[in-house]
Order: structure tokens, then C-alpha cells, then sequence
């Protein structure tokens, strides 16, 4: 494997050949900040209109209110992670096919497979820390001082991290397989597994390389962005904020005071807080096509030149 060429082909898709996705991405980002947003909004009036001096003895309503409010934030979470996954699949396939594969396609069934195989992972996963919880209470059971059974757990937990990411490195691809196959949930796991067979430190390597300079650049366009919007969200949310505050001042100078504060500045040091996690949040909702598609392009060119290494017998 070529860091050079997976650091090339990890930032190919800046171009107008992608532009397509690249919009799909901003559009889907924007809508879910959108509905996230509002959905927030409504639980914080509901829960602020509750948070009084006299209500707050009555704890029922609240508790009722965060329930509700937690069944609809998992349900949205829900359905835009269904949705993600599906433009995830499609973002593989784009770049597998901007990558030069000549088998890659998308399709419903190629997504529910991908799903099928991260449950049986994560079953795996399940069952392998099961197995380490009751070694621990065997141990424990045995009757080991707190210092030597601290000892234990930690060396369970060291060699654990190392088999987990060897494991993870090992099926980094499968979903690549999917895209580029016909390959089943169980075809693609072993599939990924006999690609990477002895390619684990080629394939940190370039994954690192390429996933640091990512991370970089993301850093930097996120903060021009959170810089450049920060004025607007400031404007369009003040309103909001000073009419919600408003509403709790009373509550909120009733309370302790934080030392590192001045009395009578809860309303406007909650007002920063917010404006700026919002706008932080904001910025990268705008900016997360940036990751999303190198990380897909970081992938396939990893699984393409995985593929082009491995013998007849393992390609997909």
C-alpha cells in the first residue's frame, strides 16, 4: 500500500464530479440541525415554563416533560440515522466508482446487509465483554485482594482495547465489499478479513497519515466557518435566548453562586454558552460533507488497493 496515493485519492472527490453528493450532504445536514433544533426549542419552553420557584417542588410534570421530550429526540435520532446510513452506502459507492471500480452499485438490499453485518459485530463485541464481566466476578469470587484484581481488570482491559482494534482494522473494508460485491453478511466479514490478512500496520499507517491531515484540515474550515456564521446565529438567536432566560431568572439568581461569577450574570453568561454551542454545532453540521467524504474516500482507496494486492482467490 501507497500512503502517498491514499493521501491523493483521500481528497480526490474535490471536484465537480462530486459536487452532487456534496450537496446531498449539506441539505440532509441542514435539515437534521433544523428539526434537531426545534425539537429542542419546544422541550426547552415546555421544561422552562415549568421551572419556577413553585413548580419546582413538584417534580412529576418535569420528569414527564423530559420523558416525552426523550421519546422524540430517539425517535428523529432514529430516523435520521436510517436516512444516514442510506447516503452513507450511497457516498461508498461514489467513491469506489470515482476510484475506478467498475462492480460497485448501491441498492436497499446492499444497506441492509451492511446493517446486518455491524449487529453481528457488535453481537460479537457483546458477547466478548460478557465474558470479561464474568471472568472479573470469578476472579472477584475468588477471594483477590483489591489491589491484585485491580491489576487483573487492568491488564483484561489493555489486552481487550488491542484485540478490539485489531478486530476493527481487520473488518475495516467489509463494508467496501458489500458496495463492490454480491457478497453476503457473513462473504463480506471474511472477505475483509482475508484482504487485510497482514496488512494491519500498512493499513494503521495510512489511515493515520490520511485521517490527521483530515482532521486538520477540518479543524481549520470549521473554525473559519463558526467564525463567519457566528454574527448571524448571534442576531437570529438572541431573541429566543433572552425571552427563554427571562423566563428562569428569577430561579437561576435564586441559586448559589458560581464564585467565577459576578452576582447577576447567570442570564448573560447563559446566553454566550449557548449562542456559541449552537453556532459551534452549526458550523460543523455545515461543514461534515468535509470528513464524511474523505473518510469514504479513505476507505475505498484502501479496500481498492487491498483488492489489487490480494491473490485471485480473495478479491471480491
Amino acid at each position: 500500500m501507497d500512503i502517498g496515493k491514499t493521501v491523493n485519492q483521500t481528497f480526490s472527490w474535490l471536484n465537480l464530479k462530486s459536487l452532487k453528493i456534496i450537496l446531498v450532504w449539506i441539505v440532509f445536514s441542514l435539515v437534521s440541525f433544523g428539526l434537531l433544533f426545534s425539537l429542542g426549542l419546544n422541550f426547552i419552553t415546555e421544561l422552562f415554563a415549568l421551572m419556577t420557584p413553585q413548580s419546582i417542588s413538584n417534580p412529576q410534570l418535569i420528569i414527564q416533560v423530559i420523558i416525552n421530550a426523550a421519546v422524540q429526540i430517539f425517535a428523529l435520532i432514529l430516523a435520521l440515522g436510517i436516512i444516514s446510513m442510506l447516503l452513507s452506502a450511497y457516498t461508498i459507492s461514489h467513491a469506489l466508482k470515482s476510484l475506478g471500480s467498475k462492480t460497485s452499485n448501491f441498492s436497499i438490499m446492499k444497506v441492509i446487509r451492511i446493517i446486518a453485518a455491524i449487529l453481528l459485530i457488535f453481537l460479537g463485541l457483546g458477547i466478548a465483554f460478557l465474558i470479561g464481566i464474568i471472568l472479573v466476578l470469578i476472579l472477584g469470587a475468588l477471594g483477590l485482594s483489591a489491589m491484585l484484581l485491580a491489576i487483573v481488570i487492568t491488564i483484561i482491559l489493555i489486552f481487550a482495547s488491542i484485540a478490539l482494534l485489531y478486530i476493527l482494522v481487520r473488518l475495516t473494508v467489509f463494508e467496501q465489499v458489500v458496495i463492490d460485491s454480491e457478497a453476503g453478511v457473513i462473504e463480506s466479514l471474511k472477505t475483509s478479513w482475508d484482504l487485510t490478512n497482514g496488512k494491519f500496520w500498512q493499513i494503521v499507517a495510512n489511515a493515520l497519515v490520511a485521517g490527521i491531515i483530515t482532521l486538520i484540515a477540518f479543524f481549520v474550515i470549521s473554525t473559519i466557518v463558526q467564525i463567519a456564521t457566528q454574527p448571524m446565529i448571534s442576531s437570529a438567536l438572541s431573541p429566543i435566548i433572552d425571552e427563554k432566560v427571562a423566563q428562569i431568572t428569577p430561579l437561576l439568581e435564586s441559586l448559589p453562586k458560581n464564585p467565577s461569577l459576578a452576582t447577576g450574570t447567570y442570564p448573560g453568561y447563559i446566553k454566550t454558552q449557548v449562542i456559541n454551542g449552537i453556532n459551534g454545532y452549526f458550523a460543523n453540521s455545515l461543514v461534515s460533507f468535509f470528513s464524511i467524504l474523505c473518510s469514504a474516500f479513505l476507505s475505498a482507496s484502501i479496500y481498492l488497493q487491498l483488492k489489487s494486492e490480494a491473490p485471485k482467490k480473495t478479491k471480491a
